[in-house]
């Protein structure tokens, strides 16, 4: 069992592949939705002392543990918190879900991550319907009818925000962790998000579903920075200057990302004659997909040949 780490610093859509319906799903027996089977924890309150020390431990938090019932969520987003009146890192906030009760959580997590001093207090037993509202609504889905939340179609993040993400296959050194905690933010407000592979995920070969990122990999990162701002306002450079620094320190050739946090950096796909180029894809394509990018595309050339479904990263129709 693998706690999801996120930290934030303070200062002044789904990447879709248009029609390609290419994979399986093979679904696991869950208890009945009703069933308090899952436990959440959460742990925030920490120092920047403690969060320097921690966040690096997190990194070797133990692999057994990793295999152990477990499935780590996002971390919270910046929503609704206040920001923090300094520079480099203020908060580190570790959330863990495990499929499980509280007392057996909360034991590993004391042993393996002492510095957090978890308590029965900081996990809640929940069934796992209610988790899944939970990382959407978080605390509101604890008073609120869940039909309510779900009927309410306002944007919650109300911020202008931008992402990124990265793969981690070897542990930072402390001096790059070092670097990292000390990271100006300017006027936006910025946040790294760590969540745990490994475990169960390592065991799944990297063609066995369209997403590779199996076997080596430590944890993913997503680099995420909000700012309020108009029309003419100039977007923070945080999250570009971090994400140029950690080149080096994570995975090459290609730097792989998550599709999920769609990144139009990574590229766009050139429009010949009405269809997406293959080779304009594969750009952006392989570092979300590696090697099973090929593979989606003739799916898309069999399925959507003239590429009616598209947009800047849907997979495009390998025509020849």
């Amino acid at each position: 069992m693998h706690p999801t780490c996120c930290f934030r610093t303070g200062g002044g859509a789904d990447a879709t592949t248009g029609s390609t319906p290419g994979t399986s799903t093979r679904l696991v027996r869950a208890a009945p939705a009703s069933e308090p089977e899952t436990a959440r924890c959460s742990s925030s309150t920490l120092s920047k002392k403690t969060t320097r020390s921690s966040v690096p431990r997190w990194e070797g938090f133990d692999e057994d543990a990793r295999t152990d019932r477990s499935t780590p969520p996002p971390a919270d987003d910046a929503k609704d918190k206040p920001r923090a009146p300094d520079l480099g890192v203020t908060k580190a906030n570790f959330q863990s879900l495990y499929l499980g009760n509280c007392s057996a959580v909360v034991a590993t997590l004391r042993d393996q991550l002492p510095e957090l001093n978890l308590t029965r207090a900081d996990c809640r037993e929940m069934s796992w319907v209610q988790y899944v509202a939970y990382i959407y609504f978080g605390d509101a889905s604890n008073s609120t009818p869940l039909e309510t939340l779900l009927l309410n179609r306002t944007m919650t993040l109300g911020r202008f925000y931008k992402n990124k993400s990265d793969y981690v296959t070897e542990a930072l050194t402390k001096d790059a962790w070092e670097k990292i905690f000390t990271w100006p933010s300017g006027a936006a407000e910025g946040q790294l998000v760590l969540e745990p592979q490994g475990g169960r995920m390592g065991s799944i070969a990297a063609d066995d579903t369209p997403f590779p990122h199996r076997a080596g990999v430590l944890y993913n990162i997503q680099y995420l920075e909000s700012w309020v701002g108009g029309n003419n306002t100039t977007t923070p450079s945080w999250i570009n200057t971090i994400y140029d620094f950690m080149e080096p320190l994570v995975s090459k050739n290609p730097r792989a990302a998550y599709a999920n946090y769609r990144d139009l950096d990574l590229g766009v796909n050139q429009v010949v004659g009405g269809v997406s180029t293959y080779e304009s894809g594969k750009v952006w394509g392989e570092r979300y997909f590696g090697g099973n990018f090929q593979r989606l595309a003739m799916i898309k050339r069999n399925v959507d040949a003239g590429d009616y479904f598209r947009n800047e990263q849907s997979v495009p129709p390998l025509l020849s």
